[in-house]
């Protein structure tokens, strides 16, 4: 008799102003469930949102689509009415983004309505930078040093903090499994600013890099962000058509192979940056928007990464000299891995899932 399948349920927004960190993180949280799972991602449906649904598609998971402008109380009714209809314990929220920090209660608020409904148990996916929480599991994998936090007294919430939490790909974790080899003679890059790049930080890089190179030993890599405007993509594709040492590849859930490809990464300010750490991936970080919050500057702290702020003063051959300079600094290279491993391992879905297990949710 086949074993009954676990409905779950994932809370995430995707979009061209939101990126897709947010969704791709519980793609990945769903990934690495064991196959007893059934996950039911429920997004809203903005401007974007498409470019992602045929990754959760192939995986044979189920969507629920919410109106773009449906308020909250009647997407909390909705919500209760799936919970009802599939028979669903379990919901994973995500929906951090830039906007929740100018009203830092606005998930603990959601939270705590969700949990009002009878029998769901509510997992948030919170940022280092947010001190109260009203689920009864809060995941904050972006924090580096959680010895040193303070958090408000939550309400009965299990707090599950540190990198040791930060939830990847398994595709992502596979790698770490293999050696990673910092050769010293280096040219391949992998740049990756993020789903969107809404700052266009990646055709500054290909201008960076085509301005000033004298050389086309280079080997270049850019991943196309399913979310970014039809503009920004048109110009990458005609820029990269006249570089012939730059390849584009299509977006994929399966970005480990590249990360231990490159030897070095160039990549924006949000969940790829944690992936290039865990595979040991020395990288540059070109911040579009968060320059110097906590946990930005915590993650550069680590010594897994350069840190330079995309702004006017960024210069296209100050980028270069930047990327050259990485590209040619063999010991650099070789201590930003290290220093990666020490913090990052991967695992993060496994030891959340043990503590699922520990109270029979699953």
């Amino acid at each position: 008799m086949p074993k009954k399948l676990i409905p779950i349920l994932f809370r995430a927004d995707v979009s061209h102003a939101l990126g897709t960190g947010n969704i791709m993180r519980c793609i990945a949280f769903a990934s690495g469930l064991p196959k007893s799972f059934s996950p039911t991602f429920v997004l809203r449906d903005y401007p974007g949102s498409d470019a992602i649904l045929p990754i959760i598609h192939k995986k044979g998971w189920n969507i629920a689509k919410l109106p773009e402008s449906l308020q909250e109380e009647a997407e909390i009714s909705v919500i209760k009415t799936l919970v009802m209809e599939i028979n669903s314990s379990l919901i994973v929220v995500d929906l951090v983004c830039a906007s929740v920090f100018e009203s830092p209660y606005i998930i603990a608020d959601y939270c705590r309505k969700l949990r009002a409904i009878d029998g769901l148990y509510v997992i948030s996916i919170e940022d280092n930078r947010l001190t109260y929480f009203t689920s009864h599991m809060a995941i904050i994998g972006n924090t580096i040093y959680p010895a040193y936090e303070k958090r408000k007294k939550s309400q009965n919430c299990l707090i599950l903090e540190g990198t040791k939490y930060f939830i990847c790909h398994e595709n992502v974790t596979a790698y770490t499994k293999k050696s990673r080899i910092i050769r010293r003679i280096a040219n391949r890059i992998l740049v990756f600013i993020g789903g969107s790049d809404v700052a266009g930080v990646t055709a500054y890089v290909l201008a960076a890099i085509q301005e000033n190179v004298v050389d086309n030993n280079l080997k270049i890599k850019v991943i196309l962000g399913p979310t970014m405007t039809r503009s920004l993509r048109y110009q990458i594709i005609n820029m990269a058509a006249r570089l012939q040492y730059v390849e584009l590849i299509s977006f994929t859930d399966t970005i480990g192979a590249l990360l231990l490809w490159a030897d070095i990464a160039i990549v924006g300010e949000g969940t790829i940056k944690f992936e290039a750490a865990i595979i040991g991936t020395p990288t540059l970080v070109i911040s579009q928007f968060d320059h110097d919050s906590k946990p930005i500057r915590d993650f550069i702290s680590i010594g897994c990464a350069m840190h330079l702020k995309f702004s006017a003063d960024l210069t296209s051959s100050l980028i270069f000299k930047k990327t050259m300079d990485l590209l040619a600094d063999y010991p650099t290279r070789f201590a930003m891995s290290t220093a990666a491993k020490k913090f990052f391992d991967g695992k993060a879905v496994k030891r959340i899932y043990h503590e699922l297990k520990k109270r029979s949710l699953c």
